[in-house]
């Protein structure tokens, strides 16, 4: 077992970095005094959070590894993914501001949905079983409800409800092919 997992701790030194700097996000936003320029310095932080987050990905110890008693998988493919998916988040919330001045919604919690959104698919293209593989996929599904319902309308609130009830099925059935497999295996 060697020191408790050194090896894999420095491993997942991409996904520390990006739960420690949500924290920090997180507590600035609270802290800080409510303005409508809060939008677009809490998007700021997180797109800059994200470029780092991406210059750790592409310095990564080793290409290929595996951690956790092979709970989390790297491999190259993995990599290439989450590089293409935090570059379309970062053209996202880039482009998001102008819709937020645009619809004159001021609230920051944008951002870091988002932010939860990149935990979520980074934990999905590590996952190499089936337990850390649904944990992604529901982080990534309690995300997109709440972003569905985020403008706070009769339509947005209709449509986060109809996804929540969707995605309840969908995570049962899910889980019942899971429980399928690891029977018949």
């Amino acid at each position: 077992m060697g020191n408790l997992f050194s090896s894999d701790l420095l491993l997942l030194a991409p996904s520390f970095f990006l739960i420690f700097s949500l924290v920090f996000i997180i507590v600035y936003a609270v802290f800080s005094s409510y303005s409508k320029g809060m939008v677009g310095d809490v998007i700021m932080k997180v797109c800059f959070s994200l470029f780092l987050f991406c210059f750790l990905l592409l310095n990564q110890v080793s290409l290929e590894w595996q951690s956790f008693n092979f709970y989390f998988s790297w491999d190259i493919l993995s990599n290439t993914t989450l590089l293409f998916v935090v570059s379309l988040i970062f053209l996202i919330l880039v482009s998001s501001y102008s819709y937020f001045s645009y619809e004159n919604v001021f609230t920051f919690e944008f951002g870091i949905l988002v932010y939860f959104y990149v935990i979520g698919s980074y934990l999905l293209f590590l996952s190499n079983d089936f337990f850390s593989l649904y944990l992604g996929v529901e982080l990534q599904s309690f995300v997109l409800y709440v972003l569905c319902a985020y403008k706070r309308d009769a339509f947005s609130s209709e449509a986060g409800l109809k996804y929540f009830i969707l995605g309840a099925f969908s995570s049962g059935i899910l889980l019942f092919g899971v429980s399928l497999i690891y029977g018949f295996a």
